[in-house]
């Protein structure tokens, strides 16, 4: 066995504990439950959809017994997303502080969104903002949508 001269172990000693201390600070980001990383995961891609334009694609994240506020259901859904891509050429989404419950395979998930769209133009024409409220279902291991209410 070698031995180590003094600065040679105080240098590994010193290695070791930055090492510990960088898996201290790394370890905690690491803990988040798979579920909700899936489920954040599925709330970008829905407002990538949207803000994409692709009613088909956003309409994957909702479940087939979505309901919203007003009675909206899946297919009002589709046809309300159908409406905003019709009326504005591009589409903003932006979500707020993001609040996540997890209950075994579902979800409730509570933001603040701001939607704007417009016609291409630097500035959009129009904008909204709402406090919303989303549950959500896991279903074969993918995270759908099945209710939101806004105000």
């Amino acid at each position: 066995m070698t031995k180590l001269s003094q600065p040679s172990r105080s240098l590994l000693t010193a290695w070791l504990c930055v090492a510990c201390v960088l898996l201290l600070i790394v370890l905690p980001g690491c803990a988040r439950a798979p579920a909700e990383q899936r489920l954040l995961e599925a709330m970008e891609a829905l407002q990538s959809a949207i803000e994409a334009r692709e009613v088909s694609a956003a309409l994957d994240h909702f479940a087939e017994d979505f309901t919203a506020t007003g009675g909206l259901d899946r297919e009002g859904a589709r046809n309300l997303m159908r409406v905003m891509v019709l009326r504005h050429q591009r589409l903003g989404l932006s979500l707020g502080p993001i609040e996540v419950a997890m209950f075994e395979q579902r979800a409730t998930v509570r933001f603040t969104a701001v939607a704007t769209g417009g016609q291409g133009s630097l500035l959009p024409e129009s904008a909204r903002v709402w406090q919303v409220e989303t549950a959500w279902r896991e279903e074969d291991g993918e995270w759908r949508m099945i209710s939101a209410q806004w105000q």
